[in-house]
């Protein structure tokens, strides 16, 4: 499933140059996101980050057809999926940091067990996006395709994730601003480590029509 070698340094640079190129549409993207999650309690927060990476990916992939900010509501397609990964996601950090807490042994672990967490879901959202399959499919496609380098991944997420926090140095509002680059960096090595693969599950997003008979050569 894993293709290129975790390059961290070459894939920060391409994360940070696709934020630059896009800032605009992708801050007002995750605005959306976190408004419209913030309003509805979190019930939106998993569906409208799906669609801020369909956004992220589209513009990562110079699509034809340039992505919009509105495009956010492209996570509603895939709602309940969506909806569950971010749930579970949210969940299970809970309750690895709560565990942790719990005991003073285990306390000082508690923020490696959310980037654990985070990690080994790191493709998750891309995966529900694009094979359209489930919450769990989505989770263990994640995992997998990230366990031959996990700890390269993990240092990679530690990273994106410190830049993109910075932002909420400025009493959190600046985070606006940062969190986008977040998306980006997940994108980039989305796109660097899964082959292409065959549909999991429905049918395939993009429809390859055969050769019409007249572009067959002359017959042996």
């Amino acid at each position: 499933m894993t293709g290129n070698q975790v390059d961290i340094g070459a894939w920060l640079k391409e994360a940070f140059e696709l934020y630059k190129r896009h800032f605009g549409i992708l801050v007002v993207a995750n605005l959306i996101a976190l408004a419209l999650g913030a309003v509805t309690l979190g019930i939106l927060a998993g569906p409208l980050f799906v669609g801020v990476a369909s956004v992220t990916l589209a513009l990562l992939d110079n699509a034809a057809s340039p992505p919009k900010a509105s495009d956010v509501f492209n996570g509603m397609k895939v709602f309940v999926p969506a909806l569950l990964w971010m749930l579970l996601v949210a969940l299970a950090t809970v309750a690895v940091v709560g565990i942790c807490q719990l005991t003073c042994i285990l306390a000082p672990a508690s923020p490696l067990g959310a980037l654990l967490i985070g990690t080994a879901t790191f493709f998750s959202p891309f995966f529900i996006w694009e094979r359209r399959v489930g919450v769990w499919p989505a989770i263990t496609m994640s995992y997998q395709a990230i366990k031959p380098a996990f700890w390269l991944v993990l240092a990679y997420a530690l990273i994106a994730q410190f830049a993109a926090g910075l932002g909420a140095i400025a009493c959190g509002i600046g985070a606006v601003f940062t969190a986008p680059f977040y998306m980006c960096a997940a994108a980039v090595a989305y796109r660097k480590m899964i082959v292409p693969l065959p549909p999991v599950a429905g049918e395939p997003l993009v429809k390859v029509d055969p050769p019409h008979p007249s572009a067959a050569g002359p017959a042996a």
